[in-house]
């Protein structure tokens, strides 16, 4: 194995300092420059430690499918977003990951979809219903505050209208913390009493005891099913293991990872979606004659989905643009071993970036352009197997990909209907902000109108 050669990469520097400094200021551009210099796989070196960005389909293929045993999650990086979403299925691995994610796919069953829809519809119904007829809107708060809103009642069946921004404000600081601390070479505890910390306790003391209140909630009012996550995560067995159930701390944790997870990426992918669709009048208005034929007068439904092609393929391509979780939790080698033929050393770090991949020239044509037929049955085989992951691969692929995309083809749909929308006359540039999902920095104002009938 140690005859292998060494991927290429840019020389390490005064003790690697430099290349960490670039990649911590801006890793948007860092990542995507070294793949665009050296190739599909770049190796770097932070000091003593071995890095790899694993950007090309093969590379990616080697890392999270066929060497998912091999690769394993980053024992630092689980660690920090374990203080967060506990013992859930994004921070466990092994046997105990595989018996909590076979409990947690049963709330993904058709006939729970069906439910969750009509939750989404009520919920963006509503919302537009609160809109003006025509004015300025900061969409980025729209969706968080809808996303939010509607997790919690698919997740728990709870009213958190009231109280839907002060939870998103405290869930996206704990965002903001961890990819600092994260990329800080010096993991400073908790209890140290800092502002910083001081405010990430509390923030955490609001999700956890939220969370923690309403399983209490629940058990006290007994198991019965619902149609929400909870109850089928209070009552689920796992036939195909041991047969034991969750204890509630275990119901706690994966409510925890599907709620910051579920809201918080699905807000991202709709905020730049209406970004897109701002600036591309032309796809925007055939997206609202495809709403206008599939839903005439009536509000979007769970059938709907299969109907709404092109808002489809408009989502599709939004999520190659701008794939809200831009970076795939980090690997590390558990042995020495190689990608595509280079030796990895024992521990090495492997970042894998869907934004990197699915904007390169080298697997997409014309990578920047806003292209939702690139999707369409005519031209999907022209994507290179493995170049387009937003929701990860493997046996890690998010739980939750088919809940996030009816969700999203739904709301777009609904907004569609009712609304025209462009940017607002005082948005200025759009840049990008890499946290957990990324988002535009400073928030994104739109303008709405709405249409002269309704649709």
């Amino acid at each position: 194995m140690n005859q292998l050669p060494n991927a290429p990469g840019p020389p390490a520097g005064i003790l690697g300092l430099n290349l960490a400094r670039q990649f911590s200021r801006d890793p948007l551009a860092f990542t995507t420059e070294m793949v665009r210099e050296y190739g599909p796989l770049v190796h770097l070196r932070f000091g003593p430690q071995h890095a790899f960005i694993a950007a090309g389909p093969k590379a990616i293929h080697e890392v999270l499918v066929a060497g998912s045993r091999t690769f394993r999650k980053e024992p630092r990086t689980r660690n920090a977003v374990r203080k967060i979403d506990g013992k859930g299925i994004i921070t466990t691995e092994g046997d105990f990951w595989l018996r909590q994610r076979r409990l947690v796919q049963k709330g993904f069953s058709a006939d729970r979809m069906e439910g969750y829809a009509q939750v989404t519809t009520q919920r963006v119904n509503q919302m537009l219903a609160r809109w003006p007829d025509s004015g300025d809107l900061e969409i980025c708060d729209e969706m968080t505050c809808l996303t939010l809103e509607t997790i919690a009642e698919t997740m728990f069946e709870v009213d958190m209208a009231a109280d839907s921004r002060e939870l998103a404000e405290q869930v996206e600081y704990l965002s903001e913390r961890l990819v600092v601390e994260m990329g800080s070479p010096l993991q400073l505890p908790d209890w140290l009493p800092l502002p910083a910390k001081r405010k990430k306790r509390t923030s955490l003391r609001a999700l956890h005891d939220m969370v923690r209140r309403v399983v209490e909630n629940r058990r006290k009012s007994g198991n019965t099913d619902r149609g929400d996550m909870l109850s089928m995560l209070l009552t689920a067995v796992d036939t195909e293991g041991d047969g034991g159930q969750m204890t509630d701390q275990q119901v706690c944790d994966e409510i925890t990872t599907l709620f910051v997870a579920g809201y918080d990426t699905t807000a991202s992918g709709l905020a730049w979606t209406w970004y897109l669709l701002a600036q591309h009048p032309e796809i925007a208005e055939k997206a609202t004659a495809e709403t206008r034929r599939v839903l005439s007068n009536r509000a979007a439904c769970y059938e709907d989905f299969d109907k709404l092609f092109y808002i489809r393929r408009i989502i599709n391509e939004s999520l190659r643009l701008y794939p809200p979780a831009w970076l795939i939790m980090l690997r590390q080698a558990t042995v020495a071993t190689q990608l595509m033929g280079y030796h990895v050393p024992r521990k090495s770090w492997i970042y894998l970036a869907p934004w990197v991949t699915q904007r390169s020239e080298r697997w997409f044509a014309d990578p920047l352009k806003f292209d939702p037929d690139r999707f369409s049955p005519e031209r999907i085989a022209e994507i290179p197997q493995h170049a387009y992951y937003p929701f990860g691969l493997g046996p890690h692929r998010c739980i939750g990909e088919k809940l996030a995309l009816l969700e999203m083809t739904l709301i777009v749909a609904s907004v569609l209907r009712k609304f025209h929308v462009t940017l607002a006359a005082n948005q200025g540039s759009v840049e990008v902000e890499a946290h957990t999902a990324i988002r535009p920095r400073g928030g994104l104002r739109l303008r709405v109108e709405r249409h002269g009938q309704q649709l």
